[in-house]
């Protein structure tokens, strides 16, 4: 062959045994026909690689989502064990509440402090009511808030307990003056 480099592969030739002419003809397709198999070959290519990306991505995570996923998980649970936390916090204050009234009205004779100067019932119902409803960032406000809270009873338990040790002393200086 004149022109063609020696080791350059060559199209292999195929041939078909035509019954009619009795001879082996030369195979040719018709462009129609190489057309429509390379258009099956691309379509069958594309759906298998949509098939296969579909799976694998609802099946495996992205490095993106794994990380995502063990943010949720923790802050999840951090905030459940915050919540945890909080209700312990309110239980006891709740406690000394109730003991600070118990002591104001037995011992000292005084009138307890009103209901209406701590946190009503009502009221934390209504914040989890809330809390049920909305989204993460607001959920970390509504514990700051609850903690807010909490630390503003806590503050106001003291002072109570400040007057309480302040009728402990009268009491005492009554009771020595009280002549037996």
């Amino acid at each position: 062959m004149a022109g063609a480099p020696e080791n350059a592969p060559m199209k292999k030739v195929k041939y078909f045994y035509n019954t009619h002419t009795l001879r082996f003809e030369k195979l040719s397709t018709p462009l129609r026909v190489r057309l429509l198999q390379v258009i099956g070959y691309v379509a069958a290519s594309l759906v298998t690689g949509l098939l296969i990306f579909t799976v694998t991505f609802r099946y495996i995570d992205s490095p993106k989502e794994k990380i995502l996923r063990q943010q949720n998980q923790s802050l999840s649970q951090n905030y459940r064990l915050v919540q945890e936390r909080v209700k312990q916090l309110e239980l006891q204050m709740d406690e000394l509440e109730n003991r600070d009234n118990q002591v104001y009205r037995e011992i000292f004779g005084a009138l307890p402090v009103p209901d209406s100067a701590r946190i009503l019932e009502m009221e934390k119902r209504k914040g989890l009511k809330k809390m049920q409803s909305m989204d993460e960032s607001d959920l970390i406000d509504a514990l700051q808030t609850q903690i807010y809270q909490l630390e503003q009873r806590s503050a106001y338990q003291l002072t109570s307990y400040a007057t309480i040790t302040n009728l402990v002393k009268n009491k005492e200086k009554l009771l020595l003056a009280t002549p037996s």
